[in-house]
């Protein structure tokens, strides 16, 4: 999944939704920002359409590297994403308010 993004704010859905699938991204920094993604771990990010290549052609010669990233940026999603998770985050930040 290749996601250029060169501006915006906020979590990037779509990006989560690839994470929930396994899904192998390459990003731009504006777009692993706020979702937790570990270059190199989670995704691979790069700045520039050159550094985005060299990351995607990286992927495809390389099996297993391909696979870990597909593995972590699942578990990543289920950590930090999965709804009984995102729920209580939520629940819990609602009862500082209430204080």
């Amino acid at each position: 999944m290749v996601v250029p993004l060169q501006s915006g704010s906020g979590l990037k859905i779509k990006i989560v939704e690839g994470l929930s699938k396994g899904k192998v991204i390459v990003t731009t920094p504006v777009g692993a920002e706020g979702t937790g993604i570990v270059n190199g771990v989670h995704a691979l990010i790069a700045n520039e359409a050159t550094g985005m290549a060299n990351a995607i052609v990286s992927l495809m010669k390389d099996e297993e590297r391909f696979n870990s990233v597909s593995h972590a940026a699942k578990r990543l999603a289920e950590q930090d994403y999965e709804l009984k998770i995102v729920t209580k985050k939520m629940t819990d930040f609602f009862g500082t308010l209430a204080q």
